[in-house]
């Protein structure tokens, strides 16, 4: 099925608000210059059959735009679901004009069809306009106009509300008709103060179409300016209603998690489905798109995504959980972590506790930190050099079910030179560690890069890390110093693609990263001094930067509370926190790819959601920043074929954050809902 998208949902919009004025305005025409002149009279006049022949044109335009859009066909209801339901501001004004130009074009075509009687009752066209828009019954009496129209129209968005929320007692494919009757019902009780609007859209665009046809008695050129009621009222008596209705019933009612026959009162009932989960909510972000769709719907049958959109059959049986006032999401995809360990805020403690762990005590400590991530809405993480094989084996764990996680993309260890960063026994005098301490992911010359590639994938390796320049945290370095030669890395990349492995470089300097990204590097991690020829370079190879602000932001906040640091590594940092800023808003202004990293386990593992903020400060979009974490990642990490967006056939890696993330970021480390591969492992409370 082909996604609608912006133009779609304007045509939708255009197109079921032009045939709701067809039946109404037609209603009207009709009683108004074939009326029999008896009061309330069925069958050719009167009163009754305007407010029948309202409610079926409501009817008629949700079942024309109700699997697009919703069918909103009514500003007031746009702007209340923007206020209280997390509709993006940005559709509010595209969609009123989609509304009112439809509008419009139904008025047009109700003038051409009734043309011969206009011209036999009124030919001067002086007293007819009120077949199209409203005027007030008592125009001495403003105020009555007033309260007729904000109290309709807030009777129209509670009762609607009321009658498609699935926490509530939806009914299901009889919603369009419900809600005729409800349009029935409020023309007869509060239809005869100011003409019966409740409805921005569909009072201004058919008063625009009598300006334009001539009509004398317009309310908008004639100098009475009663126009601004039925504009101005039902807006705000929308708002009031959603209020109304969030504040008095819904805040009350449990979360959704029962097997419902319906969707939103459009979708049919299918056949019995096994194992199927509908996720719904506000909002969703599909991993790719610039905005948000309203409202968020994903079916999911096993492990699978089956539909996505609110035009999403649910069949028979399906279980669903209603989240309310939240934004659906792709997975989240944290592209530079370290599970094995997390930092401390004593640096010399932090290096006597790795000499006294054994492996079996770090690794069940390192569970603990795949769990926390997990739960921040990390399904999937690429880790980035381990020990101990710890990464390896939380991988295996996790992928048979023995413990909680993110899937992982694991690197083994980091391949370094000789005395650079990652070298484990770097900063111990000579003949403290054991010679067989030095692992084989510590090499010179192109043959011994190919060698350290060769060892790391027989050992489990699935994605290839190098250390091409110093870092922050190691002795004996410059943070910013090459550590290999071109025709290192040359061969280093080289193996690894020849393997079918990315291969991603630690580089905090401008040289060290140009010489990676010659040799075909697939990401720069970290990046803290690149200058801007190696910018321009990672733009014309579509290299990818992993800036991991995370890191330096819980170094800055360690040392602000007294952290103890080595003062060799606290140096480096301090040039690192002063330059990383610069250079990372300047990447994202030269459009360099970014992709969500943290470097967690330098810092605090479940804080990987901070990253999003912290890009957003240095100038990144919201909705880019959601972008680095789900599509822009799964195209570093290579799963793009099967995770990264919300599509059918992809693995139902999903999250559920609560509010909007695009009016606030941090709406991302409010995450209540995460699901891995069809299986929610954290739900909100009473789920």
């Amino acid at each position: 099925m082909q996604k609608a998208g912006m133009a779609g949902e304007l045509i939708a919009e255009f197109l079921g608000t032009m045939v709701l004025l067809m039946f109404g305005a037609g209603v009207v025409a009709s009683v108004v210059l074939f009326g029999t002149g008896t009061p309330g009279e069925i069958v050719n006049g009167g009163f009754t059959n305007i407010n029948l022949g309202w409610g079926l044109g409501v009817t008629m335009g949700i079942f024309v735009a109700g699997k697009v859009t919703g069918a909103h066909l009514n500003p007031a209801v746009t702007v209340a679901l923007a206020v209280r339901r997390g509709f993006p501001w940005g559709k509010v004004l595209p969609y009123s004009l989609a509304q009112t130009a439809g509008a419009f074009a139904g008025a047009a075509i109700v003038f051409l069809g009734y043309h011969a009687a206009f011209l036999k009752f009124d030919p001067a066209l002086e007293k007819t306009a009120g077949i199209f828009c409203t005027f007030p019954t008592f125009p001495a009496a403003p105020m009555s106009g007033w309260v007729d129209q904000i109290v309709g129209t807030a009777l129209l968005v509670l009762l609607v509300l009321a009658i498609t929320d699935e926490k509530n007692q939806p009914v299901g494919w009889f919603t369009p008709f419900a809600v005729g009757l409800v349009v029935v019902a409020i023309g007869m009780c509060w239809g005869t103060l100011h003409g019966y609007a409740i409805n921005p859209a569909r009072d201004l665009g058919p008063r625009l179409f009598t300006v334009a046809a001539g009509f004398r008695n317009n309310g908008l050129t004639d100098g009475t300016g009663v126009f601004w009621v039925p504009l101005i009222g039902p807006l705000i008596g929308g708002v009031l209603g959603a209020l109304l209705y969030d504040m008095g019933i819904r805040r009350y009612l449990p979360v959704a998690l029962t097997a419902l026959l319906l969707s939103a009162g459009t979708a049919q009932a299918q056949t019995p489905a096994q194992g199927v989960t509908v996720l719904k909510a506000a909002r969703l972000f599909d991993g790719r798109s610039e905005t948000l769709q309203t409202p968020g719907v994903v079916v999911v049958n096993g492990v699978r995504i089956e539909s996505v959109g609110p035009q999403s059959a649910i069949p028979a049986g399906a279980k669903v959980i209603d989240l309310g006032d939240a934004t659906l999401s792709p997975g989240f995809m944290d592209s530079h972590t370290h599970l094995r360990f997390e930092r401390s805020a004593d640096a010399r403690d932090d290096r006597i506790r790795q000499l006294e762990e054994t492996p079996a005590e770090r690794a069940l400590i390192a569970a603990t930190y795949t769990r926390k991530t997990l739960m921040a809405g990390f399904t999937t993480v690429r880790d980035l050099g381990g020990a101990d094989f710890i990464d390896v084996g939380l991988r295996n764990a996790i992928n048979k079910g023995y413990t909680e996680g993110p899937r992982m993309l694991v690197a083994v260890r980091s391949i370094c030179t000789l005395g650079g960063h990652c070298d484990g026994t770097n900063g111990y005098r000579f003949g403290f560690l054991h010679p067989d301490s030095m692992m084989p992911n510590v090499a010179s010359g192109p043959d011994g890069m190919r060698n350290a590639v060769r060892w790391a994938v027989k050992f489990g390796a699935d994605v290839i890390k190098v250390t091409a320049s110093g870092g922050v945290l190691s002795l004996n370095d410059d943070v910013d110093s090459p550590q290999l030669t071109q025709e290192e890395l040359n061969a280093l990349v080289d193996e690894a693609h020849s393997k079918r492995k990315k291969a991603a470089a630690h580089s905090h300097g401008a040289e060290a990263a140009k010489r990676a990204i010659r040799a075909g590097i697939d990401s720069i991690e970290h990046g803290s001094f690149l200058d801007d020829e190696a910018l321009r370079m990672m733009v014309d190879k579509g290299t990818y930067l992993v800036p991991t602000l995370m890191a330096v932001e819980s170094i800055r906040e360690q040392l602000a509370k007294g952290g103890r640091m080595d003062p060799r590594t606290e140096r480096k940092a301090r040039l690192a926190m002063d330059a990383l800023d610069v250079t990372v808003s300047k990447a994202i202004r030269m459009g360099v790819k970014i992709a969500f990293g943290t470097d967690s386990g330098v810092s605090q593992h479940g804080r990987n959601a901070e990253e999003f903020r912290l890009m957003a400060a240095r100038g990144l979009k919201p909705i880019e920043g959601l972008k680095s974490a789900t599509s822009v990642a799964a195209e570093l990490l290579g799963v793009s074929d099967r995770l990264g967006t919300l599509q059918a056939g992809k693995l139902a890696d999903i999250v559920a954050m609560t509010g909007n993330p695009l009016q606030d970021v941090r709406a991302t480390e409010r995450v209540t809902l995460v699901m891995k591969e069809g299986r929610v492992a954290k739900a909100p409370a009473g789920l």
